[in-house]
């Protein structure tokens, strides 16, 4: 069975939706980027950090989002494991 995501509910009008966010406007479409970008730029921090203290060269991580939209306020949770090889 497949997991549903926080993508999954949104149409492809809901992407041009502007939306303030700490003070500042953006759309749908630009705020999910924003959090990708912000997202894949920490996990590579995170894995250069790991190989300077380890001395390895390879590093796998296993990066997921968790976001639930059922409470009252939206909670987000980032979890990361790093795994040198």
């Amino acid at each position: 069975m497949r997991e549903t995501t926080i993508l999954d509910t949104v149409s492809s009008e809901g992407l041009s939706e502007r939306s303030t966010i700490r003070n500042y406007d953006f759309s749908v479409f630009e705020a999910i980027y924003h959090v990708v970008e912000d997202f894949s730029m920490h996990a590579g921090q995170i894995m250069l950090i790991t190989r300077l203290l380890t001395g390895k060269t390879t590093v796998r991580a296993s990066p997921s989002w968790n976001w639930d939209a059922s409470s009252s306020k939206s909670s987000r949770v980032l979890r990361f494991s790093v795994r040198s090889c």
